[in-house]
């Protein structure tokens, strides 16, 4: 285990906080260190995510090194959520885009391209979250900011259906997952309840990501539903690279 670098294997329903918490309990000789960590996994991403350990300055420095991303992830298409995945308020749009259609948005989407950070979110405007200014009803749409970012390769690799019950249960399973703090899971269940319905089927697809730092996967998924057409929100985001710490290396807590 890397003294100054920890790649971690970050679990559903945690945050990069809790991972702090949890290895300074685990690991005694780093509970007086100043821990930080490179590249915010939300609750509902999960896979590599690097620890810091040390002075500020070796942080920053470390932080730009591990600048590269890549994930595995997975988007619904035919719906819309607050937070761009699964786990927010979620409104119907149309469901019956194809697979090609959505091949074909892809083009778009390589390169540099201006992403808007989800308003549920750690970024900070006037130096606070923006999650809690919307939260407090102080953040103005017109506040929240374009970053521009770079996707290097993007890739489409399995795509099939799933019904509204299979959906709701993995909403479900998802939201237990989360154990500490308020994500609004009661809303976000009673939501989901309304409007899906046993009949539904909605496309789901699969892909890979090779990002620079700083790029939203689930804005990447909510702008390609756009493209479409249509909505998408994510499912699945999962990080099997940062620099050069891979997934398969990864220390589990």
């Amino acid at each position: 285990m890397n003294s100054k670098q920890i790649n971690i294997n970050k679990p559903l329903g945690k945050t990069p906080v809790e991972m702090i918490e949890l290895l300074k309990k685990r690991y005694p000789e780093y509970s007086g260190q100043k821990v930080s960590y490179a590249g915010r996994l939300d609750p509902m991403a999960h896979g590599v995510l690097v620890l810091l350990v040390g002075d500020s300055e070796n942080r920053n420095r470390r932080k730009r090194e591990l600048s590269d991303k890549e994930y595995l992830f997975t988007m619904v298409f035919g719906i819309e959520s607050d937070t761009y995945d699964i786990c927010g308020i979620p409104k119907l749009n149309r469901n019956d885009v194809t697979y090609e259609e959505i091949k074909e948005t892809l083009p778009n989407f390589k390169g540099k391209i201006s992403q808007r950070i989800p308003k549920y979110s750690a970024y900070k405007v006037r130096g606070k979250p923006m999650y809690v200014q919307v939260q407090n009803n102080s953040l103005k749409s017109q506040e929240i900011p374009n970053v521009t970012r770079e996707i290097k390769d993007l890739e489409l690799t399995k795509h099939y259906e799933i019904s509204g019950p299979e959906l709701l249960k993995e909403v479900k399973r998802r939201l237990r997952l989360i154990t500490r703090g308020d994500f609004r899971q009661a809303e976000i269940l009673k939501s989901y309840e309304e409007i899906l319905e046993p009949k539904q089927q909605f496309l789901v697809v699969e892909g890979y990501a090779y990002v620079s730092s700083g790029t939203y996967i689930r804005t990447l998924c909510h702008d390609i539903g756009k493209a479409a057409g249509t909505s998408a929100i994510s499912m699945e985001i999962y990080r099997t690279r940062s620099g050069d710490h891979r997934i398969e290396d990864a220390l589990t807590l």
